[in-house]
């Protein structure tokens, strides 16, 4: 399920350019608002498979055509485009009904007006599709050294970030449905690697995240690629990593 919200900055404030920790704090304070009970499961538990704990969420970047960066700060000068995503659909109504009972949301200093809310129809679902990111997919994987263990991303260069993808949309599948996939299959190809390859690095509380915006095919599994397109492609998905849209190169549809 997937939510498009329009934005208006109504103070004429910069923000911080590295806004995503502010986003993902207001998407938890608004799902407080309608079921606490709810938030707090969620921020605190999440959803499980593997060892690992998922929030089942992710969102896009603030869209707008027209904008101003000084230093570390953006400032919008157009109408906003937002999307949220999640495959919980209890989460979207409990952030859709907040989000339209405050009509104004504040993202680090500015303050931002609510023009409208639309729940947007979902994709038909096919074992080949084409995508474009909303969001950069981060992909992060880690070792120990000297008996410390450290995180790192991958680059859509490296050999095991396709890898990555696939197991990490089998555990955020099993997280939901306790299952897996009839359909294992899963084959990604990136189409526009020399453009995408310089990434985006995203500081969430002096902890950086490195992303990219690749275009891709996948082949495979139509459960996959949906738990993707809902819950977001990659890791740190509800810090605002992962985000698609269906994408038709020119000429096909």
């Amino acid at each position: 399920m997937r939510l498009k919200v329009n934005l208006e900055l109504l103070n004429d404030k910069a923000i911080d350019i590295n806004y995503n920790y502010y986003i993902t704090s207001l998407i938890y304070k608004f799902i407080s608002k309608s079921n606490i009970d709810f938030a707090n499961t969620l921020h605190e538990e999440g959803y499980s498979a593997g060892g690992k704990k998922f929030k089942l969420f992710t969102y896009s970047t603030l869209i707008c055509h027209k904008y101003e960066i000084k230093e570390s700060y953006i400032l919008f000068k157009d109408i906003i485009t937002w999307y949220i995503s999640s495959p919980v659909n209890e989460f979207i109504l409990y952030f859709a009904q907040s989000l339209l009972n405050e009509c104004t949301v504040n993202i680090s200093e500015g303050e931002f007006q609510v023009l409208n809310v639309e729940v947007l129809k979902s994709p038909q679902f096919k074992n080949k599709m084409m995508f474009r990111c909303l969001s950069p997919i981060a992909v992060n994987t880690g070792t120990v050294v000297e008996g410390e263990f450290k995180q790192y991303y991958l680059s859509p260069e490296n050999e095991k970030f396709i890898e990555n993808i696939k197991n990490n949309l089998l555990r955020k599948y099993f997280a939901l449905t306790n299952t897996l996939p009839n359909d294992l299959n899963f084959e990604m190809k990136i189409v526009n690697l020399d453009k995408c390859i310089k990434g985006k690095r995203i500081n969430i509380k002096n902890s950086f995240i490195k992303g990219y915006n690749p275009i891709f095919e996948i082949k495979g599994s139509e459960e996959l690629i949906k738990i993707g397109y809902e819950a977001g492609f990659g890791s740190k998905s509800s810090l605002g990593m992962g985000l698609v849209e269906v994408y038709y190169p020119k000429g096909k549809i």
